[in-house]
Parts: structure tokens; C-alpha cells; sequence
């Protein structure tokens, strides 16, 4: 006997759904999108406060995970106003077979970027680099 098609994702969703519908109810599966927020904190790995007293962050990353890569996104999103910079060990791509690499993902969403070494002009400058 062939199996019955499934109009959920697993057996105990499809018996919930038979129960909701003996009702008359109207019931709808998986149609509904809710939009939650996980508050969390980012602890950048330097602060940097120039003698002028304008504060940037630096963040260094070795292998720039998928998942570090959204959590720095919320985090400009969250902090729109916050200088956070990236010392990136290597300009790799972003994942395996991708074409962007880190300095693109970098450039894409805006965050002042170095190889290795820090910029002179970071140290120097007393404000975040232009982006017009």
C-alpha cells in the first residue's frame, strides 16, 4: 500500500491538523510569518578612543564565519552611528566557491576594512573614512 502524502512536515503535525479540523474552524498550516528580535551584545575585540576623543572598534577575524558575518550586520543595523572596522587576517572568499570575499562583504555593507596591519590612517584620521 502506498504511503499517504503528507500536508505537513512530519506525522504528529499531520494528527494536530486532523484534530483542528474536525472543528469548524478554519485552519491554515505553516501560513503565517512572525518576526521576533533575540537581543544579545557584541563585545568588539579593541575599542580605540584617538586623542581628538572620536571612538571607533575594530573587530579581527581570522576565518569570518556565515554567522558572524549576519550578527556584524544586526549589529550595524542596531548601532548605525558606531565606527566598526575590520582586520581581517587574509582576504578570502566568503565561503567556499563564493566570489565575494571578505573585503567585498566589507565594502557591500560598509565597514572600513585592512589586511594584517592597521592603516596609518586609522590612527591618524579623527573620523570614519568617507563612504559618499
Amino acid at each position: 500500500m502506498p504511503k499517504k502524502k503528507l500536508l505537513t512536515r512530519n506525522n504528529l503535525e499531520e494528527d494536530v491538523l486532523r484534530q483542528l479540523s474536525k472543528g469548524a474552524l478554519t485552519v491554515s498550516y505553516e501560513t503565517a510569518r512572525l518576526p521576533y528580535t533575540i537581543s544579545r551584545n557584541y563585545i568588539p575585540d579593541f575599542v580605540v578612543v584617538l586623542p581628538s576623543g572620536y571612538t571607533f572598534y575594530v573587530e579581527v577575524k581570522g576565518y569570518f564565519r556565515a554567522v558572524d558575518q549576519t550578527k556584524m550586520r544586526a549589529v550595524k543595523e542596531a548601532n548605525p552611528d558606531l565606527d566598526i572596522r575590520f582586520l581581517f587576517q587574509y582576504d578570502k572568499p566568503v565561503r567556499k566557491g563564493a566570489k565575494m570575499t571578505y573585503s567585498d562583504w566589507a565594502d557591500k555593507y560598509h565597514f572600513p576594512w585592512a589586511i594584517k596591519k592597521i592603516p596609518r590612517g586609522w590612527l591618524t584620521n579623527d573620523g570614519p573614512p568617507d563612504y559618499s
